[in-house]
């Protein structure tokens, strides 16, 4: 993982990235308001919280940036050429304290059949395949297949890392009466939210969701890490630029160096260098987010 990247994991999960919050206790800005919708900025509103940034789209995009990697990897998975397989069995296994416990066998899902189809709802372009249910919600993954009549709804959530297991009951009761449906119809359904925290950070559920479905080793492995490196900021509330998205150290540097000379030219010069006594900061990721610029 490259250093910048490295420096923005470990100071978001402590909570020393330079929010509107931070910047006003650190004397770099006169108050500790959200550039975009004025309020209090700490790094949780920054990175799930602002509904401007919400209502623009911005959390969308990064949304989407993980659901391309979710939605590619779904994709080499259903076309790999597999044994057909009955199923999901139950396997039993008996400890040497005569202690039965049972298990699912991984990667049987996409195994049970090969005309599996696929759909993402990548920029709001999906529509739920007719001949399964008549819905007007969007999954950001449909997988089915009419030999087998099975269905997995594929539902991507990048909240607050704290908040991964509301944002999973909140999709299943989302999806429940869907999932009734096309029960109701014959087909046989699995419901799968799945969570990588905005910070990177992929949640259980989507280990759980890729085993169940057959994506397993290196190409999990390869997933987890795509999806983890997707952790973009939406631009603005303290954190980024205009242009880009982390704010740059020279951008970070002209802040600073304009708050000094301000301060100098009313004569407390040294009053503001001991408030900011070790103004640091890394090399990050500086990419315009598309259209935002």
């Amino acid at each position: 993982m490259e250093g910048h990247r490295i420096s923005f994991l470990l100071k978001s999960t402590y909570d020393l990235l330079p929010s509107s919050t931070h910047l006003f206790t650190w004397g770099i800005k006169d108050n500790a308001e959200c550039v975009l919708c004025r309020k209090p900025a700490n790094l949780a509103h920054v990175l799930t919280s602002c509904q401007v940034a919400l209502s623009d789209g911005r959390y969308t995009w990064r949304h989407d940036q993980v659901l391309k990697e979710v939605a590619a990897s779904l994709d080499r998975a259903r076309r790999k050429k597999r044994m057909i397989s009955k199923g999901p069995k139950f396997v039993t296994f008996v400890k040497s304290e005569t202690l039965a416990t049972g298990r699912v066998e991984a990667g049987m899902i996409l195994a049970t059949a090969r005309d599996w189809e696929m759909r993402a709802d990548i920029q709001q372009r999906m529509g739920f395949p007719a001949e399964v249910a008549s819905t007007p919600l969007r999954p950001d993954v449909v997988l089915w297949s009419r030999s087998s009549k099975q269905v997995v709804l594929v539902e991507l959530t990048v909240p607050w890392e704290d908040r991964m297991e509301e944002a999973d009951e909140r999709k299943q009761q989302k999806y429940q009466q869907l999932v009734e449906e096309c029960q109701h119809r014959g087909w046989k359904t699995w419901c799968l939210p799945i969570e990588v925290g905005c910070r990177g950070f992929p949640g259980q559920s989507l280990w759980r969701a890729l085993r169940l479905l057959g994506v397993t080793g290196a190409d999990r492995r390869d997933l987890i890490s795509a999806v983890s490196r997707q952790k973009f900021l939406p631009v603005g509330s303290g954190l980024t630029g205009r242009s880009g998205l982390v704010t740059s150290n020279s951008a970070r540097h002209k802040v600073t160096n304009s708050r000094r000379t301000d301060i100098a030219a009313r004569g407390d010069e040294q009053a503001e260098i001991r408030q900011l006594p070790a103004i640091t900061s890394s090399r990050c990721d500086s990419r315009p987010v598309p259209g935002l610029a």
